[in-house]
């Protein structure tokens, strides 16, 4: 029965509204938790999905505020779909409900540490898992998502029922979904292939595809991943594909998208840069890995968020790559 399964979304943002619409359209009964200008629209009007999916589904509940939510005992996960800035926060603003319930809290953000920022300011009586998310997507509207990737769901390997209740429930909905043994390893091999196209996408305005034509970034991204790979062996993590090579796949698979880095510089908001090139960064800086380039990828990023223009621009980057 997939109606007593009762799943918590925080977050109505693109992906959170793709696992909102894909698990309540097969009957699951879903919250979803997110900003009053989407909410209003799927209060409304539903969720509606275009792309490499098509669906249109109501939703069991849609709250702007935690405090709005009925039965708080019912839950059986929680996802966290907010970004990687924001995920401890909102984490601790549903805290009552995962105690209440005895709900899990599933991360799926992008980036390095997530889990572990989570799972301190929450303490260990709730549990923290880490999940990975390989699907794409973006908002086009209130209540309306376009869907643009639909790859694997990994969650990690944990004693936890529900884990596998909701990934058997993932894969009853039709996506690709399994739990994971290593998933330390696969959060690693996505950090680094974010570290290799999002920043490059948000500094120059291109699709991923256009990146891998352009004149002397396909090398630069190239030795960005390199130097991620360097901490990660420091970090003694094992790596089971090549990041490059995995790298310049993802790209030509998503040759028309504007990554995410570069669709929030766009929109004023924040990045996760901080988690992706940043975290590497710090963490080399801590090993004693030289990683100049995320470095200053980082910085560059930054500056633009700030609304400064950079000091130095793409060219700067080449220059210090090569």
């Amino acid at each position: 029965m997939r109606g007593d399964f009762r799943l918590l979304v925080v977050g109505g943002g693109a992906i959170g509204c793709l696992y909102t619409a894909i698990l309540s359209s097969i009957g699951c009964r879903v919250t979803l938790l997110g900003r009053p200008w989407m909410i209003e629209a799927v209060r409304r009007n539903g969720l509606k999905v275009h792309g490499k999916i098509s669906l249109e589904t109501r939703v069991y509940e849609a709250v702007s505020f935690p405090s709005e939510i009925k039965r708080l005992e019912d839950f059986s996960l929680i996802l966290l779909a907010v970004k990687a800035y924001q995920a401890a926060e909102a984490a601790l603003q549903v805290s009552p409900i995962a105690a209440a319930s005895g709900a899990p809290i599933l991360c799926l953000q992008n980036g390095l540490g997530v889990e572990g920022e989570v799972a301190e300011a929450l303490g260990p009586l709730i549990p923290v898992v880490r999940g990975v998310s390989f699907c794409g997507a973006y908002v086009e509207g209130p209540g309306v998502i376009r869907c643009t990737g639909l790859g694997e769901t990994l969650v990690a390997n944990k004693p936890l029922r529900r884990l596998a209740r909701f990934v058997d429930l993932l894969r009853k909905a039709g996506l690709q979904a399994r739990l994971e043994d290593s998933m330390e390893a696969v959060v690693w091999e996505k950090t680094l292939v974010n570290a290799g196209i999002t920043p490059f996408g948000a500094l120059t305005g291109l699709r991923n595809g256009e990146l891998l034509k352009a004149d002397g970034i396909p090398e630069a991204m190239a030795e960005t991943v390199r130097e991620g790979v360097r901490v990660a062996e420091k970090s003694r993590v094992h790596l089971s594909r090549d990041p490059v090579e995995l790298t310049f796949k993802t790209a030509e698979a998503t040759a028309e998208n504007y990554n995410s880095m570069l669709q929030d510089l766009r929109r004023g908001k924040r990045t996760e840069i901080d988690y992706i090139n940043g975290a590497l960064a710090r963490l080399g800086g801590s090993l004693g890995v030289p990683t100049p380039l995320n470095r200053l990828l980082t910085k560059l990023v930054k500056d633009l968020e700030a609304g400064r223009k950079p000091e130095c621009g793409i060219s700067s980057i080449l220059q210090r790559a090569f």
